[in-house]
């Protein structure tokens, strides 16, 4: 059964993709998604500098649900090129979608920028 999808001009194999978070950190993880047919990976938010969030617990449990903030912990955009060239030597096929957050516009542009050409 072909279950593939075209969204504006990306293809995939299967409506599938892994959200931004833990999973999209480094290269492994994310060619174990692919691996497990995922039909495209995001990575974890990268920001300009390395950040290490907030301090455990990142996870609590409220009244009426669990609130969760890790604080967009990260490595840094020049520290994740490593990452996704190391995941691009072995993937062709399957799409990665960089998640990137930035302190104002013009340096969401610059990580968006510097996040393409990886």
């Amino acid at each position: 059964m072909d279950i593939s999808i075209t969204i504006s001009s990306l293809e995939l194999k299967n409506p599938t993709i892994l959200a931004s978070g833990i999973m999209g950190e480094d290269a492994g993880s994310m060619l174990r998604m692919i691996k497990s047919n995922a039909g495209a990976v995001v990575t974890k938010s990268i920001g300009m500098k390395a950040r290490s969030g907030y301090p455990n617990p990142t996870v609590v449990e409220l009244e009426h649900g669990i609130l969760n903030a890790m604080g967009l912990p990260n490595p840094g955009i020049e520290s994740f090129e490593d990452e996704l060239k190391l995941l691009r030597k072995s993937v062709k096929n399957t799409p990665i979608i960089g998640s990137v957050f930035g302190e104002d516009t013009n340096e969401f542009v610059e990580l968006s920028v510097i996040m393409q050409d990886y």
